[in-house]
């Protein structure tokens, strides 16, 4: 339940580092990261849902992630919400 310790697995299970990949499994892992305030897991979460990975897209939950990111103190979520824009 550490917030660090779920984003590093939500990484490894999304890029598949030692394990199989698995976009479900680390929107899992992000998301128990996400409700302790962890700005990468929000930020990742709103790329899961920007690119469509094991979820629909959905720019607007995209968006409220790379928002909350930002929030948090993630520099690349702002660049992030450029793109959701831009395509909006």
């Amino acid at each position: 339940g550490e917030p660090d310790g779920c984003y590093n697995l939500g990484v490894m299970y999304e890029k598949g580092l030692g394990c199989k990949q698995d976009f479900v499994k680390a929107r899992v892992m992000y998301e128990k990261a996400a409700e302790k305030g962890n700005a990468n897991a929000l930020n990742n979460l709103g790329s899961i849902y920007y690119n469509g990975r094991g979820v629909a897209e959905d720019d607007k939950k995209a968006f409220a992630y790379y928002t909350q990111a930002a929030d948090n103190g993630s520099l690349p979520a702002l660049t992030n919400i450029a793109s959701v824009l831009s395509r909006i």
